[in-house]
C-alpha cells in the first residue's frame, strides 16, 4: 500500500493513476489532473474498480447555454416563456443561472434529490453581497431541514433555487419519468424514506413506488416551488414534498433541460440589487419591474 500523501493539494485514492495515467507511481491525482479528466476515463476507471453505473446517483451529462443578450432566440424565447409561466419580473429570470441541458443514455437516473440547498456553490449570491457593500459571506437564519423541528439553523446559506422549471426535450421511449416520492403525503417524515428495505431515493429501483411520476412528453414541462412562502411575499421554508428525481431510462435517450430562478433568501439585499440594475442604462426596459422596499409581501414572489 502506498504511503499517505503529505501534498494536501493532492487526491489520495490508490489506483486512480489507471484513468489518468501520469507521472506520479503512488497513485496520486492532483486537483489539476482531476479538472483535465475526461469522464469517459472516469466511467472506464470506475468499472475497472467494480462500480457499476446503476450504483451512481446520478448517471448522466449536461451542459449550460447562455440566455442573455447575443444568445441564439430559441433560447431566448425559453427564458420569456418562463417569465410568463412564473409571473416574476424579467429581471429575478434574467439574472438566475443559465439554462441547464441534460442528456441521460440508456441506464441513465438521478436519484431522489432536492433542486436547491447549501451544496450547490454555484448559486452563491455574490451580485446581491456586492450590492449591498456585504463583502463576506452572510448568515441567514433558515428551516433548512424538517419543518417539524422549529429550532432555527444559523449557516452560510446561497442562493436558493426558488423555482424549478423543467423542460422534457423529447418523448422517452421507456422509462425517464420524473418522480416525486412524497408528493401529496399527508405529513413528512425523513425516516420513512426508507422502511422495509425499500429506499424511496433510489429511483432506480423503487421508481414505481413514489406517489407521482411525469412521463416525458416532448414540448411539456413541469414547474414547482421549492421554498414555501414565509407569510410575508418572501422565501420561507424548504418544501421537503419537492424532494424529485429521474426513473431509470429503459430505452433510448431523455434530454431534459431545467431553468432554476435564483432568489437572495435576504429581501432587503435583493431589493437593494433589483434596484441597482433598474438604473443601468442598457436595462431600462425593465424601469418599474424591481423591488418596491416600502411593501411588505411584494408580486415578486408567487405564493403556491
Amino acid at each position: 500500500m502506498p504511503p499517505p500523501p503529505t501534498d494536501t493539494d493532492s487526491l489520495s485514492s490508490q489506483g486512480w493513476h489507471l484513468a489518468h495515467p501520469g507521472e506520479s507511481k503512488r497513485g496520486l491525482l492532483s486537483l489539476e489532473e482531476f479538472r483535465l479528466l475526461s469522464s469517459d476515463a472516469f466511467q472506464r476507471f470506475l468499472m475497472q474498480r467494480g462500480v457499476k453505473r446503476s450504483q451512481l446517483v446520478r448517471n448522466s451529462r449536461h451542459t449550460w447555454l447562455y440566455q442573455g443578450k447575443g444568445a441564439h432566440q430559441v433560447l431566448q424565447d425559453i427564458k420569456e416563456r418562463v417569465t410568463r409561466l412564473t409571473r416574476l419580473p424579467p429581471t429575478l429570470v434574467d439574472l438566475s443561472e443559465p439554462l441547464q441541458v441534460v442528456r441521460y443514455e440508456e441506464g441513465g437516473h438521478y436519484h431522489a434529490h432536492q433542486d436547491s440547498g447549501p451544496v450547490y456553490p454555484e448559486t452563491a449570491c455574490t451580485h446581491t453581497r456586492l450590492a449591498a457593500n456585504a463583502s463576506t459571506p452572510f448568515e441567514t437564519f433558515m428551516q433548512v431541514r424538517s419543518r417539524h423541528s422549529r429550532r432555527p439553523v444559523k449557516q452560510h446559506h446561497p442562493c436558493v433555487r426558488y423555482i424549478t422549471v423543467l423542460f422534457y426535450l423529447n418523448s422517452v421511449e421507456g422509462g425517464g419519468e420524473t418522480a416525486f416520492p412524497v408528493a401529496d403525503n399527508r405529513t413528512y417524515d425523513e425516516v420513512s424514506l426508507i422502511h422495509n428495505d425499500v429506499d424511496l431515493l433510489d429511483t432506480r429501483r423503487n421508481c414505481n413506488k413514489s406517489n407521482l411520476r411525469v412521463k416525458p412528453a416532448k414540448g411539456t414541462a413541469v414547474f414547482w416551488y421549492n421554498y414555501l412562502s414565509d407569510g410575508r411575499g418572501w422565501v420561507g421554508e424548504q418544501d421537503e414534498y419537492a424532494l424529485h428525481g429521474g426513473c431509470v431510462v429503459t430505452r433510448g435517450t431523455k434530454w431534459i433541460a431545467n431553468k432554476w430562478i435564483n432568489i437572495d433568501p435576504d429581501y432587503q439585499r435583493q431589493v437593494r440589487y433589483q434596484q441597482l440594475v433598474s438604473q443601468n442604462p442598457e436595462d431600462e426596459e425593465d424601469e418599474g419591474l424591481m423591488l418596491d422596499p416600502d411593501i411588505e409581501g411584494s408580486d415578486i414572489h408567487q405564493d403556491l
